[in-house]
C-alpha cells in the first residue's frame, strides 16, 4: 500500500479505515475486512467509544494469523 512520508521522517499508510460513528458490530466486521483487504492505518480514536469492539476484531484477527501486532504498530523501527 502507498504510504505518505513527512517530514520528520515518518511513514503512514495513504489509506485507512475510519471507525467513527459506526453502528454496533459494523466496527467489528468493517475492520477485520479491511485488514485482511490489506488495509494498515485505522482511526480508532478512544472518543469514537468502540475500543471494546475494535479489540475483539483485533484480537481475531492476531489469532487468526491474518496480521501480526507489529504490522499494525505506530512505530516502524
Amino acid at each position: 500500500m502507498k504510504t505518505l512520508r513527512f517530514k520528520n521522517g515518518d511513514e503512514m499508510p495513504a489509506l485507512g479505515l475510519g471507525t467513527w460513528q459506526a453502528g454496533p458490530n459494523e466496527v467489528k466486521m468493517a475492520l477485520k475486512e479491511a485488514v485482511s483487504n490489506g488495509y494498515r492505518h485505522i482511526d480508532c480514536a478512544a472518543v469514537y467509544g468502540n475500543e471494546a469492539e475494535i479489540g475483539e476484531a483485533l484480537r481475531e484477527l492476531f489469532d487468526e494469523r491474518v496480521v501480526c501486532r507489529e504490522d499494525l504498530s505506530q512505530e516502524k523501527h
